[in-house]
């Protein structure tokens, strides 16, 4: 019995040995357990923590975006329309209801024509002289910027059914060697056209002027002094067409129509005519603008071509179609270096679109021309 209560206090021994063994086994398990379930719960709080941070950065990085472009679009298209944007001596920008940006050159405000680019934002001087912005590049035609149309700098051919292709003619791309085209055609080309198509595609667009160039000093109804090149032109509705001007006279006087170094004014190019209708076309719903025809047959004061009731004005641009051939700084044949584009009153049958040459010296009551700005 001894044995046996010896084996049965040993046996107890060793069952509490055991059972404290099996305890603190059980144990270690539920610590491994706990440290590695809180150790799992400690990663995935830093992976939350660490997304938090992450979508917090975000959020900031969008944040400064935001407030830099708030930053960069100083006035609302509202303040842009005040009479104190005439005093602003730099160039500003704006913003339409659909985030489209609009470069404002120093001097001028927008007028109340519309508040959206789509329809053609038009810009005037203290003067009165009148420009519509023509945008480059993405366009968007909602306010949530979920749909948007691409207006691509460019020269063009237009089709038949108004379809824009790249232009591949014979008629040369205006030449940065100002001497040398001179001195082989005698018309003069743009003042820069590199540094105008780095322009419109870095700030997202440039001016044209709304109508064709007008002259206040004309004495005679429909035909602008025929002395010679006058001082100064305007830009305005209207007024006498400022005709009987050569092409190398219009480059001077574009040129020279703002001397200001925050923004260049010159002489149609034939990017800034072939972009303006391709922007016509997309927005104004006549995507067959490019061959329309002048509707009158006599000679109209700016802006005021009709046939009937119906007057050629596109997103605000007046009279690109029609009235009067425009001179532009494209460069034709050796012999009729001057390109012009659009029809005249006159009836000739041109179009929009049309590439129409003149000799250098070449001057009449059907030829005019339009400036354009960018910065």
């Amino acid at each position: 019995m001894e044995g046996m209560k010896k084996w049965k206090e040993s046996e107890k021994g060793s069952i509490t040995m055991f059972v404290l063994t099996a305890m603190l086994f059980m144990l270690m398990i539920l610590g491994i357990s706990y440290f590695g379930i809180s150790n799992k719960a400690t990663s995935q709080n830093h992976k939350i923590e660490n997304i938090g941070k992450e979508y917090q950065n975000s959020n900031e990085e969008m944040e400064q975006v935001y407030r830099e472009t708030l930053n960069q679009v100083s006035l609302t298209i509202e303040q842009a329309q005040n009479d104190s944007m005439f005093q602003k001596t730099e160039n500003t920008q704006t913003m339409d209801p659909n985030g489209n940006r609009i470069q404002i050159p120093a001097g001028f405000k927008v007028t109340k024509d519309t508040t959206e680019v789509t329809k053609g934002i038009v810009i005037e001087d203290i003067e009165g002289n009148q420009f519509v912005w023509i945008p480059v590049g993405d366009i968007y035609t909602n306010r949530e910027g979920t749909e948007k149309k691409t207006i691509t700098l460019g020269r063009y051919h237009f089709a038949s059914d108004g379809i824009p292709s790249e232009y591949t003619g014979n008629y040369q791309e205006e030449n940065s060697d100002k001497s040398e085209n001179l001195l082989k055609y005698g018309n003069k080309i743009a003042k820069e056209i590199e540094r105008f198509k780095l322009s419109a595609k870095q700030n997202g667009g440039y001016y044209i002027g709304r109508y064709e160039a007008g002259d206040q000093t004309a004495t005679i109804s429909g035909v602008t002094n025929l002395e010679g090149i006058r001082e100064r032109i305007v830009c305005k509705a209207q007024q006498v067409v400022y005709n009987h001007v050569t092409q190398p006279q219009a480059s001077t006087l574009s040129q020279e129509m703002y001397e200001n170094y925050r923004f260049t004014s010159d002489l149609m190019n034939s990017y800034a005519w072939d972009t303006a209708i391709a922007f016509i076309q997309e927005f104004s719903g006549d995507n067959q603008y490019a061959n329309q025809k002048s509707i009158q047959s006599t000679l109209a004061r700016t802006g005021e071509a009709t046939n009937g009731t119906n007057k050629d004005v596109r997103c605000n641009i007046f009279d690109m179609a029609g009235n009067v051939y425009e001179y532009t700084t494209e460069t034709g044949t050796s012999e009729y270096p001057c390109v012009a584009r659009g029809d005249s009153y006159k009836g000739e049958n041109d179009t929009t679109a049309e590439r129409v040459l003149f000799g250098t010296l070449q001057s009449s009551d059907n030829l005019s021309f339009r400036p354009i700005l960018y910065f």
